[in-house]
């Protein structure tokens, strides 16, 4: 994950860090020694010691001087392409200086010029950059090339007995400065090591806190009392509809809706805040303050509904499971009544007909209980390899027939997508939403209901569709469809669309409404593929 990569990062960005603080402390070095040298070439170019240049060697100062300019401009190039390493780098730079330096001592007027205190600079600026051993190394080849010069200058005759004493002066200064720099170096060293580590740790608590944000299921932002937000994690970017990452951007510019929600929020509690509508979501808004904002927390009702949903669903389903338990024995009487009933010499033709449609409707009755006994089992019934193509248009003769519909009312097109199910399952499924279909039609004559076959467009899943052409679904009902006892019809039952949905369920199907649709689609979606084992069928 994104926070999981930053953490493991930090290392790296640390030791970066560091090392080009001391890239740069190398490279505003030898700004100094640039400016120094040209000052010193100036000096040389003056001439006279009443301007302060040298009067014992000039050539060899201008020399010197020429030398340190030169070098500087090459290490901008080296300073630049960091090669060779930082502590190579160091210790060439260092020892060309006292070695010019000690040129220009000898060229000017010896230890005695003043210019012995640049050597201090030098092994100063070095000891920064080094170790204390290095450091101290370096003040000991100063104070060796100090001494030096001045025994060449008293076997030359330059120098008197009296100056003998003035390289152990500088040699002084040069072990104390290397030692108390190094020292006081040591000790920032340490504090940026401890600084570091604290960043380190501060960037891990912040990537970890930030990962405990991604991952908590409820969508959570942070905003400063300037409305920016300041952190959004993935859940709030799901229910917003975010596109891309709204981190440093003004909440109004982002989210009018959530903007106004909070506007009147109090500022010194935790305050849940009235529920809206995002894009036909129904999100919950609550806030609490913090040091420096707010937090925003949102929480998608539509799931929680849909738990609710469920369980009551749940419920309903096992009442009625016992109602249609209780129903059987009665129903089953009066099933026996009718058939004795209709077998009497003396029954009329019109009481014939009464005791048929009792059989019919009581026979309907059974199908709809074994139906729901079926669902809260969970049982799948008998289900067979069918060809959704002969077996929709054998529906569809039978369908037209018991209801006495012409033969153009119903058409069947698609191709063959074969499928697997309980063919009593899926007649009475397809049986409910031909009948709501034909119930709504606004149509009186041609075809009413289209039954289609083939795969589904987006996963390639076997389909089957009923479509009909009436006036569509109002959106309002459309959230109710297939819960139990809701219907619009006065003398519907509200059982059909839910049996239809739960028998589909049992079958590893699924029923949904196509609300992108200009007509009213119902989809059968049939997520298990046909098996080679399964008995093939042609049932009704």
């Amino acid at each position: 994950m994104a926070a999981t990569a930053d953490i493991h990062s930090i290392p790296t960005r640390v030791e970066s860090s560091a090392s080009s603080t001391l890239w740069r402390s190398l490279f505003y070095f030898n700004i100094y020694r640039l400016v120094l040298s040209c000052i010193l070439l100036v000096l040389a170019l003056s001439g006279g010691a009443s301007t302060g240049g040298p009067h014992r060697f000039p050539d060899l100062f201008l020399f010197a001087a020429a030398a340190m300019i030169v070098l500087s401009g090459l290490y901008f190039f080296t300073i630049n392409l960091a090669k060779p390493p930082f502590h190579v780098q160091v210790h060439l730079h260092t020892i060309a200086d006292l070695l010019l330096l000690t040129v220009l001592i000898h060229a000017s007027d010896g230890i005695q010029s003043g210019f012995g205190f640049l050597m201090i600079v030098s092994v100063a600026a070095a000891s920064l950059m080094e170790h204390r051993r290095a450091a101290i190394a370096y003040a000991a080849l100063g104070t060796i090339l100090a001494l030096g010069e001045t025994l060449l200058g008293f076997a030359a005759g330059l120098e008197n007995i009296g100056v003998l004493q003035s390289p152990g002066f500088l040699g002084v200064g040069l072990f104390t400065t290397a030692i108390l720099v190094s020292r006081l170096a040591q000790r920032i060293r340490i504090s940026e090591q401890i600084v570091s580590r604290r960043e380190s740790a501060l960037a891990d608590l912040n990537a970890l806190n930030r990962e405990i944000v991604e991952l908590i299921p409820t969508g959570a932002l942070a905003i400063d009392d300037g409305e920016r937000i300041l952190v959004c994690n993935g859940r709030a970017r799901t229910l917003l509809h975010f596109e891309g990452n709204p981190e440093g951007r003004n909440l109004s510019e982002v989210s009018a809706p959530l903007h106004e929600c909070i506007a009147g929020a109090r500022s010194d509690d935790i305050q849940p805040l009235d529920e809206f509508e995002f894009e036909g979501n129904p999100v919950q808004v609550s806030t609490e303050t913090f040091g420096g904002g707010r937090l925003v927390f949102l929480e998608d009702v539509s799931r929680e509904r849909e738990q609710a949903r469920q369980v009551r669903l749940a419920a309903l389903g096992r009442l009625a499971a016992a109602i249609a338990h209780e129903i059987r024995n009665p129903l089953s009487a009066v099933y026996q009544s009718a058939q004795l009933l209709s077998e009497s010499q003396d029954l009329t033709d019109e009481d014939a007909g009464i005791a048929a449609i009792i059989r019919k409707q009581s026979e309907r009755i059974e199908r709809i209980i074994s139906s729901i006994l079926v669902v809260s089992r969970g049982d799948a019934g008998n289900p067979e390899s069918l060809d959704p193509r002969s077996w929709l248009e054998r529906f569809v003769r039978h369908f037209s027939a018991e209801r006495g519909l012409p033969e153009d009312a119903i058409t069947v097109r698609g191709h063959s997508a074969r499928i697997y199910a309980d063919p009593g399952h899926l007649t009475q499924v397809l049986t409910n939403l031909c009948d709501n279909a034909l119930a709504h039609a606004t149509r009186e004559q041609g075809e009413l209901v289209t039954l289609a076959c083939g795969w589904e467009p987006a996963q390639q899943f076997p389909m089957i569709e009923v479509i009909d052409y009436g006036p569509g679904i109002p959106g309002r009902n459309r959230r109710q469809l297939f819960e139990p006892f809701f219907t619009t019809r006065a003398r519907g039952t509200g059982l059909g669309l839910y049996l239809s949905r739960e028998l589909c369920e049992a079958n590893h199907a699924h029923l949904s409404f196509e609300a992108d649709r200009p007509d009213t689609v119902f989809r059968i979606t049939f997520h298990n593929r046909p098996n080679i084992h399964a008995k093939a069928g042609t049932g009704h």
